[in-house]
């Protein structure tokens, strides 16, 4: 059950033009497409996507940061936390030890199976 549960927090939904669902393991990354070890079902149905797409526009602003640009040209984060309206200058939720390693494995070539 465990395994299951792993496997289901690994799963993305993907709307297209309101008509086709996408749902799948795929990491936009080239690492994953490369290794084509991912899976996927697309669903031509302009209801279903309909439905997640009306979901998704009434959740949106609580559940993720909308990415810009500040009058300077820096990035910032702003976002709906606990009902109040928030803007982040840096990554939200996220330590400076984990930016550094996300940082850190850009530069560094990752070992291929």
């Amino acid at each position: 059950m465990a395994t299951a549960r792993k496997c289901l927090r690994c799963i993305k939904l993907t709307l297209i033009d309101r008509r086709y669902v996408l749902v799948g393991s795929l990491n936009l990354d080239p690492r994953s497409i490369e290794l084509n070890s991912e899976f996927g079902l697309l669903i031509d149905s302009e209801e279903m996507a309909g439905i997640f797409a009306t979901g998704v526009d009434e959740s949106i602003t609580t559940l993720a940061y909308r990415v810009g640009k500040d009058d300077n040209g820096h990035l910032e984060w702003r976002g709906v936390v606990d009902g109040v309206e928030t803007i982040e200058t840096s990554e939200p939720q996220s330590s400076g030890w984990r930016r550094f390693k996300a940082w850190l494995m850009k530069i560094v070539p990752e070992n291929q199976p």
